[in-house]
């Protein structure tokens, strides 16, 4: 079935790494449209958790892509996805936007926090690229792949100080299909807008574009003050039917995460076409009233089924997608007096639970769904590590790795049983031991997805010892490691970043060369989900830093050492911290 984009409620989990941006770069993030002059949000402030992962056009990772929040700046691990902890959210709508302006349109997304739970997003960038380019002084129209278009008329285009510009213009575009279901992790925010009256309302797109002006050397172009271009959108034989002759034309705004109207388009030969003052992304939306719905889905035991794709679809067959929580709840705002299908995916991309609900016309809890079908929570992998002198093991890790993602289990008698979440698809998981002590590894050994897998002895001896890392050992015997550690560094700041979906640490010092950096370091995280660890260190100077840190090696390799006291957030005791790092450059 063709299905229509009819508001992104996102909604939430998983796990991964962020850290602050403390390089100061500069960069052009918004398109500054025009202020929704008389509008002022509702907040319900709430505390809670947010992860992320932001992915190119080809759904692949990115890493390194800068992250704001509320001022706050963070970037992507090497997974793409990113932390954001015990932080205040807005319950009624919160905006977090992605840039990575060299190559890609920003990217955002708005979605409904909750309470002392984990939010989950999803954001896919745009590739940027200006492959087209016209004459400022001549105008011209430009056409857009997918059958849009943009007229610009002579003499049209300002420089960023305002003044006409009469160079050439490069141009770089990109149109949205409203029956594409990566429509809604592409497009910004969410899609929710404020109308010309001020009411915030639920929208339905008929399309989409994203456009950005630049001249030859780089700087940032848009529409001249008193001038328009024309903006032509194609509307598909599935979506004729139901569109109306006119539809409001919306403009993103950054600084809400919303859809602002701005314009007006009439439908032309199958096309809807309309005049813009300004460019950023541009959205022929049908405007509906909204209303807020709330429920928790569980299996038939009560466990909730967290981070699950909820679609919830209109009888005309348009749709929204989110996750649930940690805690499996769904919370969002819909289009109201309208019948609205639940459907509820594994993480394995089934089909579980088809439900019809409303319509609503108030705020309305739908309380707890329990899904008997699920297809997915039935993988168990068992086994007991020992080391060379098949001695137990009882400070060691195993890593399992599934679907490109890993996850941490930290082992202390040496027998281990591990549930985890498999999909049907996953033709094998890699699991490997490590010897916390020494860092030595075992052979990697597979296992199969929907059974049990009894590895049995798993022999951790050696095999070149694990790479990567950040070591941290805390009250002289409780160790823990972060593998796939990367280093970046600006030229004045060294990041070292580690981790994966349930365990992170993030570290950086004030150089690029080997020293003393007692004086000069600073801790954005160290979090281990597993074991209910979240480290911050006290220094007598009020920083977020160890008391010690030399690096020893800065080459081929960063190799270093730390210490110093530091605090279990988790609990509020205090701990002694020893630690060391050697990652390849």
């Amino acid at each position: 079935m063709n299905k229509l984009n009819i508001i992104g409620f996102l909604l939430l989990i998983l796990t991964s790494s962020c850290r602050k941006d403390i390089n100061h770069v500069t960069e052009n993030e918004t398109t500054d449209p025009p202020i929704i002059l008389t509008y002022t949000p509702s907040v319900n402030n709430i505390t809670g958790d947010l992860i992320g992962q932001v992915v190119d056009e080809n759904n692949q990772p990115m890493s390194d892509v800068k992250i704001k929040m509320n001022g706050e700046n963070y970037f992507t691990n090497v997974f793409g996805h990113f932390t954001i902890n015990d932080v205040t959210m807005n319950s009624l709508g919160q905006h977090v936007e992605a840039f990575q302006n060299a190559t890609h349109f920003p990217g955002s997304r708005r979605f409904f926090p909750q309470e002392g739970k984990t939010s989950r997003i999803k954001i896919q960038m745009i590739k940027k690229e200006f492959d087209n380019e016209f004459s400022a002084l001549e105008g011209a129209t430009v056409l857009i792949e997918g059958g849009a278009s943009v007229e610009f008329k002579p003499n049209s285009i300002k420089d960023a100080n305002g003044n006409i510009y009469e160079g050439t213009v490069m141009i770089a575009s990109h149109w949205l299909d409203p029956l594409a279901k990566e429509t809604l992790d592409k497009m910004p925010g969410n899609l929710q807008g404020v109308n010309i009256l001020s009411e915030e309302v639920a929208l339905q797109t008929f399309g989409m574009i994203a456009v950005e002006l630049e001249s030859p050397n780089g700087e940032r172009l848009n529409i001249a003050d008193g001038n328009s271009a024309t903006i032509t959108m194609p509307v598909s034989d599935e979506l004729l039917s139901i569109a109306p002759d006119e539809i409001p034309l919306w403009s993103f705004n950054d600084e809400y995460g919303l859809w602002q109207e701005e314009s007006v388009a009439t439908l032309q030969n199958n096309t809807y076409v309309g005049k813009v003052e300004h460019f950023s992304f541009w959205n022929c939306d049908y405007p509906f009233p909204i209303v807020q719905v709330d429920g928790t889905f569980t299996d038939t035991d009560g466990n909730p089924l967290g981070g699950f794709l909820v679609e919830v679809e209109l009888g005309n067959g348009s749709v929204g997608t989110g996750y649930t929580t940690n805690t499996g709840t769904f919370y969002g705002k819909f289009p109201a007096n309208e019948i609205l299908t639940f459907n509820l995916y594994d993480n394995c991309d089934n089909l579980i639970s088809s439900q019809d609900f409303g319509p609503f016309t108030i705020t309305t809890s739908i309380g707890t769904i329990a899904i008997s079908s699920i297809n997915a929570n039935n993988t168990i992998i068992k086994g007991t590590l020992r080391d060379c002198d098949n001695n137990l093991i009882e400070n060691g890790m195993v890593i399992v790795t599934m679907s490109g993602y890993q996850s941490y289990f930290y082992i202390e008698s040496g027998e281990f049983e591990i549930f985890l979440t498999a999909c049907n698809n996953v033709s094998e998981i890699e699991v490997y031991g490590v010897n916390l002590d020494n860092l030595e590894t075992s052979a990697i050994s597979t296992a199969s997805f929907n059974q049990i897998s009894d590895l049995g002895d798993v022999q951790v001896c050696n095999n070149g010892g694990i790479q990567n890392y950040i070591r941290i050992i805390y009250n002289s015997d409780t160790s823990l490691v972060f593998v796939n550690a990367t280093v970046h560094n600006d030229g004045d700041f060294t990041f070292m970043d580690a981790g994966v979906p349930n365990s992170t640490a993030i570290i950086f010092f004030n150089g690029t060369t080997i020293g003393d950096y007692s004086d000069a370091n600073f801790v954005e995280w160290i979090s281990d989900q597993t074991q209910g660890i979240t480290l911050t260190p006290v220094n007598p100077n009020g920083a977020l830093s160890f008391t010690s840190f030399n690096v020893t090696e800065y080459d081929s390799k960063l190799i270093g050492t730390f210490g110093g006291p530091a605090i279990n957030v988790n609990t509020g005791i205090q701990v002694q911290i020893q630690g060391d790092f050697n990652i390849n450059l």
